[in-house]
């Protein structure tokens, strides 16, 4: 696609994982006339961009790009995965070198000017799984039989009530990190400590559902896992497609009221369906959609590629 020869700062701004390809695919969908700019960075860790700021004339200097705020409309924080790492840098000024200063700065200096999605702040609070499980049930969503205990007792009690099948995750784990441990009794097993940790119940469902927000609009992907058992991640099962997901209003009101709390305007959701009753397993606010898009018309690709460029829709 030719972009216009004249443009020398971008209107649009990507942060992503180098290892990413969700961001190639909404560059495809932005007008010629547009000039969007993807920053791959190592692992995604904003960590280890530098740059600097200059006061004179609004600009942020990187090894990429001489950045003019006021001609930047939209910054899309698809997948920076060195926030969390670098929390207690958030509230520094001194930003010359550090490449959270960067994200910080770039958000204080645009102000309403432009389309966050999503503001790095309530992002990193967001992929915090114990908060993201105490908003859910706060917002009337049905969670799994949960324990956050440290008490080995406890531990092994929830482990045998729950019949050896247990998602676990560390206390301070977020939805972008690893560390689900599955547990199979007599098949698979870890060494139960006293750590603190997030122990969860493994809902063996009929159906599993991926469900995106994105600005507003609700789309969602359903796979049927009524002959699968024991599947801790359904990208793992090879020739397991997607149908579109029929999502209720009540369903879509209740997404996008967990989206406000946390005024998020990205978020791809996780659910398991047994019977008639819903589970929420996770929000990701850095969650993938590809394999879930060509059901629907690659509508959220659409609609992501829309927020990004709507101030210049005419």
């Amino acid at each position: 696609m030719k972009r216009s020869p004249n443009k020398v700062n971008p209107d649009i701004l990507i942060f992503s994982d180098e290892m990413d390809i969700h961001a190639q695919f909404i560059l495809k969908r932005i007008s010629p006339d547009l000039y969007p700019i993807v920053i791959s960075l190592h692992k995604g860790d904003v960590s280890t961009l530098e740059c600097s700021w200059s006061d004179l004339d609004n600009t942020f200097e990187s090894s990429w790009h001489s950045l003019r705020l006021d001609r930047l409309r939209s910054v899309w924080w698809r997948r920076p995965l060195g926030l969390s790492s670098t929390t207690p840098l958030l509230f520094e000024r001194d930003w010359h070198t550090i490449g959270l200063g960067f994200v910080i700065g770039l958000i204080e200096n645009l102000g309403e000017r432009c389309n966050i999605i999503n503001h790095p702040i309530r992002q990193l609070e967001a992929a915090r799984k114990v908060r993201q499980l105490q908003v859910a049930k706060q917002l009337g969503f049905r969670i799994p039989k949960t324990l956050i205990s440290a008490n080995l007792q406890s531990i092994k009690d929830f482990v045998a009530q729950c019949e050896g099948r247990v998602v676990v995750k560390e206390h301070d784990a977020t939805s972008t990190s690893d560390g689900t441990i599955f547990f199979v009794a007599g098949e698979q097993s870890m060494e139960l400590d006293c750590k603190l940790r997030i122990y969860q119940e493994y809902i063996v469902s009929d159906f599993e559902h991926r469900i995106i927000f994105i600005d507003g609009l609700v789309f969602g992907g359903t796979f049927d896992l009524a002959r699968l058992q024991d599947i801790p991640d359904i990208r793992e099962v090879e020739g397991l497609a997607a149908s579109r997901a029929k999502i209720n209003a009540s369903l879509k009101r209740m997404i996008s009221h967990y989206c406000l709390r946390f005024g998020l305007k990205f978020a791809a959701f996780d659910f398991r369906q047994k019977g008639d009753q819903l589970y929420f397993l996770e929000a990701n606010v850095c969650g993938e959609w590809l394999y879930i898009d060509e059901c629907n018309d690659w509508q959220i690709t659409e609609a992501l590629a829309r927020s990004l460029q709507k101030e210049f829709v005419r």
